[in-house]
């Protein structure tokens, strides 16, 4: 496990798998959040959705 700074600034989160283990479910999971957590900073993406949100 590793111990990194949480994203959201408030402390640290354990991480303990490498995205190659996830699942495709866990994987989906994930893409949700990153998007979820740059909607809510006003993050501009630098690329275009490639896959048109068919994830």
């Amino acid at each position: 496990p590793q111990l990194i700074p949480a994203v959201d600034g408030n402390g640290f989160d354990v991480v303990y798998e490498r995205t190659s283990q996830l699942s495709v479910k866990q994987c989906a999971s994930l893409l949700e959040w990153i998007q979820a957590f740059g909607a809510e900073h006003q993050v501009r993406w630098s690329q275009k959705d490639l896959w048109e949100g068919r994830y």
